[in-house]
């Protein structure tokens, strides 16, 4: 079906984690459309934002995509304050997949399931959960820390030019085409849609739904009103335009 796999780098030279993770998803897929699944990490770089970015590219192509990022485990030290809770942080991960005429589901969420205020609330009740969230959390870390390479000694946090530049990111696309026709994949995608939004709601949500769902009910919502920004946001903003000149358009 496909020649081989391919995994490719993209570094970060110490900036931004969104250049070069973006570099990074356009090349999975530049790659995926020749061989069929194609992986790239990228590294030496800041935090890249949330990971359904990423695989949303590979769903504009009809490629499901999945992304994670990570760092190296423990290089942050320990957490005192919740050691048991989530002593690793919460990196993101997002699987996506195309649909036809419904909504794709993309599954875009940070690997950690809970606040520290519920570790002593429900652990007792579902210990599992936590377990797996846990191990998520680490998936995520080693795909997207170890794999990229960001355990080598020019990327240790004592050898680093850049200290923030502590992570990488690992993205796969994958030629769905190749597996099964690609209109008959995404017939079935929005059969399984449909099926999932007639059943019932779960308790005070409007309609039961796969994830991207809700996401694209805000996305129409905020096109057709602007998006809101929280006051600390805002107040951000407002900060950076003002120290670079740039005009603030609420203020007109």
């Amino acid at each position: 079906l496909f020649p081989y796999a391919t995994l490719f780098r993209s570094d970060g030279d110490g900036g931004l984690g969104h250049p070069a993770s973006f570099k990074a998803a356009e090349l999975a897929i530049e790659k995926a459309s020749h061989t069929g699944i194609a992986g790239v990490v990228s590294r030496n770089h800041g935090h890249f934002g949330s990971a359904g970015k990423y695989t949303r590219m590979a769903v504009r192509r009809d490629f499901l995509g999945f992304c994670v990022s990570g760092h190296v485990i423990g290089e942050s030290g320990s957490r005192p304050d919740t050691p048991q809770f989530n002593p690793l942080g919460n990196p993101p991960m997002s699987f996506a997949i195309p649909s036809g005429t419904e909504t794709p589901l993309i599954l875009d969420m940070g690997t950690s399931f809970f606040e520290p205020e519920d570790f002593t609330d429900l652990f007792d009740r579902i210990p599992a959960a936590f377990f797996k969230s846990l191990g998520l959390v680490g998936t995520a870390l080693v795909m997207g820390g170890a794999m990229a390479g960001m355990m080598n000694q020019e990327f240790l946090k004592d050898n680093r030019t850049h200290a923030g530049a502590g992570y990488g990111a690992f993205i796969c696309a994958i030629d769905i085409n190749r597996f099964a026709p690609i209109e008959d994949f995404k017939t079935e995608m929005d059969r399984s849609m449909r099926y999932i939004q007639s059943l019932p709601p779960m308790p005070g949500q409007p309609r039961y739904d796969f994830p991207g769902g809700p996401e694209r009910d805000r996305e129409s919502a905020w096109v057709a009103e602007g998006i809101p920004l929280g006051e600390t946001h805002r107040q951000c903003l407002e900060d950076i335009a003002e120290e670079l000149g740039v005009p603030i358009p609420w203020r007109a």
